[in-house]
């Protein structure tokens, strides 16, 4: 919203560039006939120019801050979608649930690989979000601190995420193990 009203007033100010031009060619025509009053034109006429072409560095910054600001905030944006997907995934790498029996154990190794492999999927998506708050870090100072505790929370996140869902894993393993032992166990003492 700050980008579009920035917009409308920079058409604002290069609209009445036209009008400029026309008072700098109307101060020049009585200046060139020798008005009495050409030392006053001529002044005002400055003035006015000068006014007038002063705008320009204050908007050109003013533009350049929201660019900025905008980026920031895109990266912002990026980060809690990145924590939002680690949340997400969080309760299902961090599950207590080791499978009643072997069959049980079997199917719940088949759903943490296919959590296993999003996770490692979406590792480069993650990464690319976390270079380009990196990036950022060297391009924008007024936002750096904010940006740095933000990178620095997301990678802690991103790092519980994989270590509870390695443990996970190892955790079913061990499970699948113990229920084969008793599965053979079991078998032995049938016969």
């Amino acid at each position: 919203n700050l980008q579009k009203k920035h917009a409308l007033l920079e058409a604002d100010v290069m609209a009445h560039q036209d009008r400029i031009e026309s008072i700098k060619v109307a101060a020049n025509k009585f200046i060139e006939s020798g008005h009495f009053d050409a030392d006053n034109i001529r002044n005002k006429e400055a003035n006015l120019s000068e006014r007038y072409a002063a705008l320009a560095a204050p908007m050109g910054e003013r533009k350049q801050h929201l660019l900025d600001s905008l980026q920031v905030q895109q990266l912002f944006r990026d980060l809690e979608d990145e924590a939002a997907w680690i949340r997400e995934k969080e309760p299902i790498a961090a599950s207590t649930n080791r499978g009643r029996d072997l069959i049980g154990v079997q199917n719940l190794i088949k759903k943490h690989q296919a959590v296993l492999a999003e996770i490692n999927n979406h590792e480069p998506r993650l990464l690319n979000v976390i270079s380009s708050g990196e990036n950022m870090l060297k391009e924008q100072p007024f936002a750096s601190e904010d940006i740095r505790q933000r990178l620095d929370a997301l990678q802690e996140q991103w790092n519980n995420l994989k270590e509870r869902s390695n443990q996970r894993k190892q955790d079913l393993e061990d499970s699948l193990q113990a229920h084969q032992y008793f599965a053979d166990a079991n078998e032995a003492e049938s016969w």
